[in-house]
């Protein structure tokens, strides 16, 4: 099997150079305001996007990291390893959008100024974040057919929503899974068996469910519709 196979062509707007390029363009562009920023007011409060950002890039790395152990043949472990770390960091990626929480600490700041600086971020987190999920949800529907890839797709959205309510709202990160495990399976498990005790918690994860699922879905259909690139390659 060659190499290439295990990486679909999605979305156009990532997988080219130029759509690469733009995600780049638009990263430097938010890490430079957040300078401006900081230079303006004395001091960086909004550096922590930097920050979100490199863990956005995370899940990309696993997942290609993921993609090339499945087509070289030989890397079925290291295939279960990348997975594993690409979902368990995949949230930082659409996480950065609830960053918008931090708009109303403007200081001399214009708002409009805070909203594209944390506009820039969420987008590039976001893409990064899509091309992640289209790089496995490939393996799986390459492996299983579309079927199961799209369900895969539907899981995963619903999984990583929930972890940027654990994110967001009880301070958890990734790495907290290895660092303070029982902790952390405590937390996730009452606010499961609970939820009427967490009302926001199950508001955010069934909204940025839908949010996440409804901007990946028209990102696919703007792909089909352009039929410039192709589908998924399925199990024969």
């Amino acid at each position: 099997m060659a190499a290439t196979s295990a990486y679909p062509n999605w979305p156009p707007s990532l997988q080219s150079q130029r759509g690469m390029r733009g995600v780049a363009v638009v990263s430097v562009a938010g890490v430079g305001l957040v300078v401006i920023r900081s230079i303006i007011v004395g001091h960086s409060s909004f550096l922590f996007l930097c920050w979100n950002l490199l863990l956005a890039l995370l899940p990309l790395l696993f997942a290609h990291a993921a993609a090339r152990s499945v087509a070289s043949g030989k890397g079925l472990w290291w295939a279960m390893l990348w997975s594993l770390l690409w979902l368990l960091f995949f949230p930082n990626a659409p996480y950065i959008i609830t960053d918008f929480v931090h708009l109303g600490s403007r200081d001399a700041i214009p708002l409009w100024f805070d909203a594209v600086m944390i506009g820039s971020f969420a987008w590039a987190g976001l893409m990064l974040g899509f091309q992640s999920l289209w790089l496995m949800q490939g393996l799986i529907t390459k492996k299983y057919g579309g079927r199961i890839g799209w369900s895969f797709v539907v899981v995963v959205m619903v999984v990583s929503s929930y972890g940027i309510y654990l994110g967001r709202f009880q301070r958890w990160n990734s790495w907290d899974i290895v660092t303070q495990p029982v902790a952390l399976v405590a937390d996730i498990f009452s606010s499961i068996a609970h939820p009427a005790t967490t009302p926001q918690g199950l508001a955010l994860t069934v909204g940025m469910a839908v949010f996440l699922l409804l901007a990946y879905c028209w990102i696919a259909i703007a792909r089909n519709g352009g039929g410039a690139e192709r589908r998924p390659t399925e199990k024969s």
